[in-house]
């Protein structure tokens, strides 16, 4: 009997806070069970904060679609204003990427190091499955330590120009700490210039060739010699 008044009483908050009309949504479409499930591993008013700054469309797919240990992961590490702000900007298959891919804590870190304006600004302009691959081969650590030596508006660029299948070749055979070097020397226009021009493979078998200090003074002299 208890047990029941608990569950009368949950379903009569979701009326009064969200209205009867995005509640009985709710209900209908997620189910009795699965709402009062939720509200049993997650606190209601977090869940009443969700549904009314997230479309019903959306925030149902997303219980609907991502496994719910996920989901409550992302709960537990981030904030509701975070959670809110990136579910109302990334389709629907980006978040299932990013929540099935990417630990919750290191979905936070990069948003603490970058706020969440830029972070997003990231998965847009890199795409969601290189950031994903990068983290998987790097770690977010090893990211935001990149990112401290080059300025993140650089480093994108970077990633956007190189493939993720590329960009993992490149780590495999080189680690990341040439990547500063080179751009700090060259400039990020004269490293995408050159990776055009002669092509990733031929930069990367040149580099290995000759070592990244031998094949900048061959650049420097090439640059000076008149035609």
């Amino acid at each position: 009997m208890k047990q029941v008044f608990i569950n009368i009483q949950s379903v009569y908050e979701y009326l009064d806070k969200l209205g009867p009309r995005k509640s009985l949504q709710l209900l209908k479409q997620l189910g009795y069970e699965k709402v009062l499930h939720l509200s049993s591993k997650i606190e209601r008013d977090r869940l009443i904060y969700l549904a009314k700054e997230i479309s019903d469309e959306k925030l149902i797919s997303i219980i609907s679609t991502i496994p719910e240990k996920y989901f409550i992961e992302i709960l537990k590490e981030n904030s509701d204003e975070d959670i809110v702000y990136f579910i109302n900007h990334l389709s629907l298959s980006d978040i299932s990427l990013l929540s099935t891919s990417v630990h919750p804590a290191d979905i936070r870190l990069l948003n603490t190091a970058f706020g969440r304006e830029k972070t997003l600004e990231v998965l847009h302009q890199v795409g969601t499955e290189k950031v994903v691959g990068l983290t998987s081969v790097l770690g977010v650590k090893k990211i935001l330590e990149l990112a401290e030596e080059i300025p993140i508006e650089i480093l994108l660029r970077l990633l956007s120009f190189l493939s993720l299948n590329q960009c993992k070749k490149w780590i495999r055979k080189r680690g990341i700490t040439e990547i500063p070097y080179f751009i700090k020397s060259l400039g990020i226009d004269n490293v995408l210039l050159t990776l055009d021009y002669i092509g990733f493979e031929s930069c990367l078998n040149m580099i290995e060739l000759f070592g990244p200090q031998k094949l900048l003074e061959i650049a420097y002299f090439l640059s000076k010699m008149k035609f």
